[in-house]
């Protein structure tokens, strides 16, 4: 008979998640100064279920209700930093990213000429916890603060507004081109100096049901109108790449690696890495996941001293922003490669039959009926 017992979750193997994001929420109406901050890898669904129109949400919200989703900050590449993230926007002033580096103690010794060994003292928090500590503007800025902040400003994030009122505390701004007033002025104009870092106006709001979207609002599927949670867009354009790239593989299964002359085998998804670039013509370049990693941390980008180096080994560790080895002129963040590799690994596992994901599914489906025409138009 087989063994019932659940594996427990550190035994379970990591998978990288479509999406999972960090919001904020504020109450509908305008006067409260409440917010709420949470995480969810669905955020259409996880509103309803705040707003108490689905199970789940928690028990802050049911009493303030109902909610808008004022702000969502995406692209973290597992749910534990997100988790983490989340977190640390909930308690800045306990957060020990969210304060000035502690100061060096001058060493210190005993009347036997023994070293006092004694910890660094901690700085005073960026955000200490005051009545105003749960207000929009606060909450904006402190998330502003956070995405110019190491470790969170190596990781691929994004935000999205989904309200004007949102758009203007961003952008911290009122008539006259001046600073919103608050007690935390300083930190009113903070600067995210990551290369690729966007911030998407989504006025529809996250059910796009307010009709002031604008034509070409990124991260949105077509299908739909809503938020790509799946990843539809990425996982279509790539499995098509992947199935270019498999087909003149057929036989070998094998590919060659831009950077080294060692094989590529393409049963194993996430040792290589394939171009994500979406123009044409298609580049089909290859790349040894290490080997991709030393040509992207070459980059002026991967080593700007805007971007803190490993505090015990003194270097970066994992890369941020470069271009594609190919040739094909595709630049652009480490993050968007690793989408690929789990985009290919889940795909293959859906046609093995290992696991259920019913939107790649019909990636896959729509892809395998349009991948041939797209090669025979390119070989024209």
């Amino acid at each position: 008979m087989p063994s019932t017992r659940k594996v427990p979750r550190s035994d379970k193997p990591f998978e990288a998640p479509t999406l999972y994001s960090c919001y904020l929420l504020r109450p509908v109406y305008a006067r409260s100064r409440r917010t709420y901050v949470g995480s969810t890898p669905h955020p259409m669904r996880r509103l309803r279920q705040h707003n108490r129109e689905a199970l789940g949400g928690a028990a802050y919200t049911r009493k303030w209700g109902p909610w808008n989703m004022e702000m969502l900050v995406y692209g973290f590449p597992s749910k534990h930093s997100a988790l983490q993230f989340e977190w640390a926007w909930q308690h800045p002033e306990r957060s020990r990213f969210l304060r000035p580096p502690p100061v060096a103690l001058s060493p210190k010794y005993t009347s036997t000429g023994k070293l006092k060994i004694s910890k660094p003292s901690l700085q005073a928090p960026y955000f200490p916890q005051d009545p105003t500590s749960n207000e929009p503007l606060t909450k904006v800025r402190v998330v502003k603060k956070m995405l110019s902040l190491p470790p969170w400003n190596r990781l691929p994030l994004h935000v999205r507004l989904f309200s004007s009122e949102a758009v203007r505390l961003w952008l911290d701004k009122e008539p006259g081109n001046k600073s919103l007033k608050s007690k935390w002025m300083k930190f009113s104009q903070v600067e995210i100096k990551r290369k690729g870092f966007e911030v998407v106006s989504d006025l529809a709001g996250v059910h796009g049901d307010r009709g002031l979207r604008q034509l070409g609002t990124k991260g949105l599927d077509d299908g739909t109108g809503l938020i790509d949670v799946d990843d539809y867009k990425f996982g279509v354009a790539h499995w098509e790449k992947y199935k270019l790239l498999s087909d003149e593989a057929s036989i070998s299964r094998q590919s060659a690696c831009t950077l080294c002359p060692l094989p590529i085998f393409l049963s194993q998804p996430l040792t290589y890495a394939l171009c994500v670039s979406s123009g044409l013509p298609t580049c089909l370049s290859t790349a040894h996941l290490t080997c991709l990693s030393s040509h992207f941390l070459t980059s002026p980008e991967s080593t700007s001293s805007a971007h803190p180096v490993h505090p015990v080994e003194g270097k970066i560790l994992i890369p941020q922003w470069g271009t594609c080895p190919g040739g094909c002129g595709w630049e652009g963040e480490w993050g968007d490669v690793v989408r690929g590799c789990w985009t290919r690994k889940r795909g293959a596992e859906v046609i093995a039959g290992i696991t259920e994901f019913p939107s790649l599914a019909a990636q896959i489906e729509a892809s395998s009926n349009s991948w041939k025409t797209t090669k025979s138009s390119l070989s024209t």
